[in-house]
């Protein structure tokens, strides 16, 4: 089973946030701590929703000739230049750019350039 959200199911939960954020009055002093701890479990509840990543280090177009005729060992030559930094999607969007690093035995990705919150947030619309 599939533990990651659809596009569309975040899609819903924004707009029923977007929803009742636009139908609340403002509230009264009485109910500001209610509604403040209200508006934080709502936004710890989306903050915990999982969404899957990527590391693009290159993009190539070939033929479908050219993708029959691959075999093991053959290399597949791509334009992007080993010094150039690759993007980090979140939900094919890109939100952040970096370069490759070793970390023990694995790769990842140190970031170099990174959209604001709003802009990361905006994209993921």
């Amino acid at each position: 089973m599939d533990d990651f959200l659809g596009q569309e199911e975040i899609d819903a939960l924004l707009k029923e946030g977007l929803k009742e954020a636009e139908v609340k009055a403002a509230p009264s002093s009485s109910d500001y701590h209610h509604n403040t701890t209200l508006d934080q479990r709502k936004l710890d509840l989306i903050l915990e929703i999982p969404v899957k990543g990527r590391v693009v280090l290159a993009k190539t177009r070939r033929s479908l000739s050219e993708l029959l005729e691959l075999q093991l060992g053959k290399i597949v030559e791509t334009e992007k230049n080993i010094s150039e930094l690759v993007d980090f999607c979140i939900n094919d969007k890109i939100v952040a750019r970096g370069e490759i690093v070793v970390v023990d035995e694995s790769f990842g990705l140190r970031i170099k350039h990174i959209l604001t919150p709003e802009d990361r947030i905006q994209k993921l619309k």
